[in-house]
Formats: C-alpha cells, structure tokens, sequence
C-alpha cells in the first residue's frame, strides 16, 4: 500500500495521542483511509469482535474502540521524520563538546 499525505497525518495524530477513539478519528479524516489504514496492520484497535453461532464475527468497530499504532505504522513514522533529537545529540552538539574540551585541555598543557 502506497501511503499519502492524509495517511501520514492520521499515523502521526495517532501516535502523538498514543490512543484514540474512533469517533474521534472519524470526526476529523475519513473512515475509508481508517479502515484501509486498519486492513493493511498499520492501526490495531482494542474492540473484540462479537461472535455468532458459527464462530464467525459480527458487527462492525463503534466509535469507543480504542486505535493505536501497531510496530509497522510506527516504523513508517519514524521513516520519514527528518528531525531527530537524538542524532542532534550525539552526532552535533557531542562534537561540539568534545572539541572544546579537547581545545581546552590542548592550552592548558602549552602554557
């Protein structure tokens, strides 16, 4: 499944909610792109299905069930995230850091 824009910003309202109800997520994008989010291991929801006499489920999801992002959509977010706090930390201002205590150290032992 190839994820557009209204895909992504479904993926990143989830997961800086954590959780959120499917009433919610219907109210602000569309239910087709939830499902199809849903169908294709992105979203997992905490609603356990009905079952009938066969053993077969029933119903549909109803807006109180809770969606989260499964390890999947949460790869997908990560991969196009283009700021990363960590990679600052350690790859720019480490550097920084280590240079000047180096600069440091290198003055003290000339004078």
């Amino acid at each position: 499944m190839v994820l557009l824009k209204s895909d992504i910003k479904i993926l990143k309202y989830i997961s800086h909610h954590k959780a959120v109800s499917r009433g919610c997520l219907c109210l602000k994008y569309s239910h087709e792109r939830i499902d199809q989010l849903e169908s294709h291991r992105y979203l997992r929801h905490d609603y356990v299905y009905p079952k009938n006499s066969n053993g077969f489920p029933v119903g549909s999801v109803p807006d109180t069930a809770l969606y989260s992002l499964t390890e999947y959509g949460l790869s997908e977010i990560e991969k196009r995230q283009w700021f990363n706090v960590q990679y600052v930390l350690t790859q720019i201002i480490l550097s920084i850091v280590i240079a000047i205590i180096t600069t440091l150290i290198t003055l003290l032992a000339v004078s």
